[in-house]
């Protein structure tokens, strides 16, 4: 008898001693590899995701390619957009009054896409530029447009005209309030954008 209770309490010491650790060895080895599965199943849909972002990136083509490099720029150069803006206005002979360059501001979007929903763009940097001109209606006329079709592509976002009458006309006379030569005025916020990488 006193060998079956020896038998009995060595089999418990084996138990706690050996089998017990065994088994959370073993629980944490599964453990383990759960997690290990749930980083190689992340890491398929990861691929998979690049894989599909990697075909609509190469359907586009060099020329769609270079013209969002044109119109969506990686950097703003704000002494070029000021550049620009003085010699759209020296074209012309338009007096520029005044030009300030604003602070940029980064900021995040989300954008939408017909198939897919909206899509948060990583970041975009934007900066308003002020100018203030005056010149006849026609030469305004004219730098407008070239400020549209200007190669930094410019949002207006703000425009105020106002009539400059001419010291030596008559402010009573219709014919020379809205006369061609009359100078005016032009009061412009400018925005360009550019990626923030």
């Amino acid at each position: 008898m006193m060998v079956q209770i020896a038998l009995i309490v060595l089999a418990l010491v084996l138990i706690f001693m050996y089998i017990r650790p065994t088994f959370a060895n073993i629980g944490v080895v599964q453990d383990e590899l759960y997690r290990y599965q749930e980083a190689v199943d992340n890491a398929e849909e990861f691929n998979h995701r690049l894989a599909e972002l990697v075909l609509v990136e190469n359907s586009f083509s060099d020329s769609d390619m270079e013209a969002l490099a044109l119109f969506l720029p990686d950097k703003l150069d704000a002494a070029q957009i000021m550049r620009d803006l003085e010699v759209i206005a020296e074209l012309y002979n338009v007096e520029i009054n005044k030009m300030i360059a604003g602070t940029p501001e980064t900021f995040n979007p989300n954008i939408a896409f017909e198939n897919r929903g909206e899509v948060s763009v990583n970041s975009l940097v934007s900066q308003d530029f002020s100018i203030d001109v005056t010149g006849p209606n026609i030469v305004i006329k004219k730098t407008l447009a070239l400020i549209e079709a200007n190669a930094y592509p410019l949002e207006v976002v703000e425009m105020s005209v106002v009539n400059v009458p001419d010291e030596d006309s008559d402010a009573e006379s219709d014919e020379s309030l809205l006369a061609i030569e009359d100078n005016f005025n032009l009061k412009l916020i400018l925005r360009a954008y550019a990626m923030d990488y």
